[in-house]
């Protein structure tokens, strides 16, 4: 047990750390709410303080392993509702692509 607690530890050191924060990986919207706080667009509520986005990623393992609530997943992307912190936190962890507000989205035509 406290093996996969130190393995745990050093997979969550590894995908993601304070320096490793990566705004530019939120969109516009997301990352102005980061960093102010303030609600700059229209957003998708889910309940208090939370938000609902679209996450773009090559490793939906790291997500979880990283304590982000996730919903439904196809591919390479998978739906969160989640806090500003975390939403924060999702810019640091490997693997993440792109996160969008999906109140933001456009449908194909």
């Amino acid at each position: 047990m406290r093996a996969a607690a130190c393995m745990t530890a050093l997979f969550i050191g590894c995908t993601a750390s304070p320096e490793s924060a990566d705004l530019s990986r939120l969109d516009a919207c997301l990352r102005a709410l980061v960093e102010t706080g303030r609600e700059a667009c229209t957003y998708t509520p889910r309940g208090e303080g939370r938000y609902a986005v679209i996450i773009h990623s090559d490793s939906l393992a790291a997500l979880d392993e990283f304590g982000i609530p996730t919903g439904s997943a196809l591919g390479s992307v998978v739906t969160a509702s989640v806090t500003i912190d975390q939403l924060s936190r999702i810019s640091r962890v490997a693997g993440v692509l792109r996160v969008e507000n999906p109140a933001q989205a456009t449908p194909h035509r």
